[in-house]
């Protein structure tokens, strides 16, 4: 990201048409803990509400708070990403594990096939991907200024 910017900024002819928020060390961390909060609860809730009122899975909002956080915690390899060579491995590994144990989790834990599962687990993600990028970054964007 650090690159890109200025290379994008040459293409603009020298100014940047915004500002760039830079956040210290702290701020980041507290970031990317409130994030990670509000994309757990946010999809926990989304996955309830697919998997449970669409496609009739059994299951309660608390559980699916559980069972999401569980299979969430590989995602704490991303921790090492700082990490030279491996450190981005290393939080792709735990995505791609957090992922899988995600789709065991809601499959179990609202006890549906796997057809259900798979569209449940698509569907949630993607809206959560689009809730981070279009309601909390901005949100968070201008706290940081």
């Amino acid at each position: 990201m650090a690159d890109f910017l200025p290379q994008f900024q040459e293409q603009l002819g020298g100014t940047l048409p915004f500002e760039v928020p830079t956040l210290s060390p702290i701020g980041a961390f507290l970031n990317g803990l409130v994030g990670a909060l509000l994309a757990w609860v946010i999809w926990s809730a989304l996955t309830y509400f697919i998997g449970a009122k669409l496609f009739n899975g059994e299951s309660s909002f608390n559980e699916m708070l559980r069972l999401i956080g569980f299979a969430q915690a590989p995602r704490l390899l991303s921790v090492f990403s700082f990490i030279p060579c491996i450190g981005g491995l290393l939080s792709l590994a735990g995505w791609i594990w957090s992922l899988v144990a995600s789709y065991l989790a809601i499959k179990e834990g609202l006890d549906l096939d796997d057809g259900k599962t798979i569209l449940t687990v698509v569907i949630s993600f993607l809206v959560v991907i689009l809730v981070n990028l279009f309601v909390l970054g901005p949100i968070f964007a201008l706290l940081s200024l």
